[in-house]
C-alpha cells in the first residue's frame, strides 16, 4: 500500500499488458463478472480518510477504483469490458 516501489510499477504494467485494466467487467455467457483493484481501493480510501473527507464528498481518483465502483453503482455501461476470452502471449 502507499507509494509503490519500482518493482511494483513494473508488475502492475505487465498485469495490464496481459489482462487489461485492473477495474473491469467481464461478460461470460450472460453473466457479468466485476474485477476490482482491491488494494487500490484501500489505498484510495486511506487517502480520503487522511484528508478527513466523507465518502459521499470524496472526488474519486480519475479511472481509479472508487470512480469505478461509483460508476457500477450508477448503472453506467461505459466501463472497461472484456469478452471473457483472454490470451496470454
Amino acid at each position: 500500500m502507499g507509494i509503490p516501489h519500482t518493482l511494483s510499477k513494473h508488475v502492475r504494467f505487465h498485469y495490464v499488458e496481459t489482462f487489461g485494466p485492473f477495474n473491469q467487467q467481464i461478460l461470460v455467457r450472460n453473466h457479468t463478472l466485476v474485477l476490482l483493484d482491491a488494494p487500490g481501493l484501500v489505498d484510495e480510501d486511506y487517502q480520503r480518510a487522511a484528508r478527513s473527507v466523507g465518502f459521499d464528498r470524496w472526488t474519486p481518483v480519475h479511472e481509479g477504483p472508487v470512480e469505478f465502483v461509483k460508476t457500477i453503482a450508477a448503472g453506467n455501461g461505459n466501463l472497461p469490458k472484456s469478452d471473457g476470452i483472454w490470451s496470454v502471449t
